[in-house]
């Protein structure tokens, strides 16, 4: 029994050597789009034999695993929200979501500024929408745009929002950033745009002109 327990291990750790050999690479050539087993083995010190005869076949089988372990926690963290408890699901997301992505930043960091994974967009994309389909009650009438394209719209600036965080050299704690989170989320751009004083200064002076 304590030997299969120890194999258990040593395959997990071999496996999280792997994965963090392949991040470490991608880091070391953001232009570089794929990479071996041969050359993530070297990276990793072990054999390419160890990666083909336990764990992966090929680097997307390393991709999909970290897809894997993140769907996996950010589905858990947004399964739990109840608009009974929190009425917004924005500070829900703020203050449960967040977290759990700063967790991962390390990964999501080289995603965002590497070629290594062209999914990671539609990936993250689809777990921010169904999210958002199910809980974000969308008035799409106010601005008179079909409300799938209201939809995609609002995921698009939320993941802008926490790219411009994550990618960071050191991202601001989720504690501190859900403020600003939150603020971009509730008002409008107009609101934190600096105005001049003089309208006319805001418009080109035709309109004015008669």
């Amino acid at each position: 029994m304590l030997f299969y327990y120890e194999r258990i291990s040593y395959e997990r750790n071999t496996k999280e050597k792997i994965i963090h050999a392949f991040f470490e690479l991608a880091l070391d050539n953001p232009s570089k789009s794929h990479f071996s087993l041969a050359e993530i083995a070297q990276q990793a010190g072990i054999s390419r034999q160890a990666i083909y005869k336990k764990h992966f076949n090929s680097t997307e089988e390393i991709i999909e695993e970290v897809h894997r372990i993140l769907y996996s926690e950010f589905s858990a963290v947004l399964q739990t929200y109840d608009r009974s408890t929190i009425a917004d699901p924005f500070v829900f997301f703020a203050n449960h979501f967040l977290p759990v992505f700063y967790k991962h930043r390390k990964w999501i960091q080289c995603f965002y500024t590497t070629a290594a994974n062209p999914n990671w967009i539609p990936f993250f994309s689809s777990i921010l929408l169904d999210f958002q389909n199910e809980h974000v009650s969308i008035n799409h009438d106010v601005i008179q745009v079909p409300k799938e394209k209201v939809s995609q719209l609002l995921v698009k600036g939320i993941m802008n929002l926490l790219e411009i965080w994550i990618v960071q050299p050191e991202p601001t704690p989720p504690e501190q950033f859900v403020q600003t989170f939150l603020f971009v989320i509730h008002f409008p751009i107009s609101s934190y745009v600096a105005r001049a004083e003089n309208p006319q200064e805001q418009l080109p002076a035709s309109l004015f002109s008669e």
